[in-house]
């Protein structure tokens, strides 16, 4: 068991910190695109558009052709993560049909659906069950509705955040 299994601290305002901190790990391991102290673009694993540092997927307009410093690529993941958290804010809050419900989510269920906005293509509307189940607090139901693919550090961490906040501890 990985070291990031048990990192997600535990029923703590202290997630999102510890979220974006091991996003950059879990986005880029190898340093893809690193080289003489700074990141530069490359493809994307998962193709479609080119990505730079942590996962951060160029758009159209975005030179980082004079690559990015790790200060200026952790500046970016932070920007990231917020623009995430908003929309999984927005298409929450539609998919419950209630203004604010966001909000008022236990801080590891925000991490959770800011996680599906960051990475899954289509966002929470890709997995109204998961909806479902954070907004009736069926802790089963989150577990059951936990979908990603492959088996790598990432599902680790948030198999490990789902775990540490649906069991009793």
């Amino acid at each position: 068991m990985s070291l990031l299994y048990k990192h997600p601290p535990k029923r703590s305002p202290e997630v999102y910190k510890s979220y974006v901190q091991d996003l950059r790990v879990l986005e880029n391991r190898q340093n893809t695109g690193f080289r003489n102290g700074k990141f530069y673009p490359y493809d994307s694993v998962e193709g479609g558009a080119q990505t730079i540092a942590s996962g951060h997927k160029i758009k159209e307009g975005e030179d980082f052709s004079q690559g990015l410093t790790r200060e200026e690529a952790k500046a970016l993941l932070q920007t990231d993560f917020e623009e995430h958290k908003y929309r999984a804010s927005k298409q929450y809050d539609k998919m419950t049909s209630t203004k604010g419900a966001f909000a008022k989510l236990e801080p590891w269920k925000k991490v959770l659906l800011t996680d599906y906005t960051f990475n899954v293509k289509g966002g929470l509307k890709t997995f109204p069950d998961l909806v479902t189940a954070v907004s009736q607090n069926d802790k089963a139901g989150i577990v059951s509705n936990y979908e990603r693919v492959g088996v790598g550090v990432r599902n680790k961490w948030m198999a490990g955040l789902i775990y540490n906040n649906t069991t009793k501890l």
